[in-house]
């Protein structure tokens, strides 16, 4: 089960990483994808042992716009109809408020797999849920009617399997 669910959001990255090559190669964007860091483990003698993965940091892509503009989105996937909260980490809740603040191009965008559908959420809508949930210990997931109400569905066009830039016009 486990596989299944890393193999299906590799394809949901693999489709965001062409987007943005395409974004690069028509001067729209330039966006990377965050790698975590890597710790090595070593043994006697200084010989590695282990060598692990560490947290990432920030959220899962960053970058800039056409025009300057800063660029920051976490891109999940999920099953069924709504969005869980616990899938999002604390700190990355913090960045996304912080680069909101800042007036910073931030959202959460978000497969449905099962459904079939892609959302890009602005950070108002991500905040008030994660609000909910981490002080108020209300809902702990966000419904697939609140990404059809407050975000924007995601298709893909113009030579995008995800077509992000289209639902970030007119912002800042």
């Amino acid at each position: 089960m486990a596989r299944a669910s890393q193999r299906a959001g590799k394809e949901f990255e693999t489709m965001i990483n062409q987007a943005n090559q395409v974004y690069k190669l028509q001067g729209k964007a330039l966006i990377f994808k965050s790698e975590p860091g890597v710790k090595t483990i070593r043994g006697n003698a200084g010989k590695i042992v282990k060598t692990i993965y560490a947290e990432a940091n920030g959220l899962d892509y960053f970058g800039t716009l056409q025009g300057g503009r800063g660029v920051f989105f976490e891109a999940k996937q999920t099953k069924g109809k709504s969005f869980p909260l616990k899938n999002i980490k604390a700190h990355q809740a913090e960045t996304i408020r912080t680069l909101d603040k800042l007036h910073t191009t931030t959202f959460l965008l978000v497969r449905f797999s099962d459904v079939g559908k892609m959302y890009l959420l602005p950070p108002d809508a991500f905040l008030k849920a994660w609000d909910g949930w981490t002080k108020y210990s209300n809902r702990a997931s966000i419904p697939l009617a609140t990404f059809e109400a407050c975000g924007t569905e995601i298709t893909a066009s113009q030579g995008c399997a995800v077509d992000w830039m289209d639902a970030i016009k007119g912002e800042g």
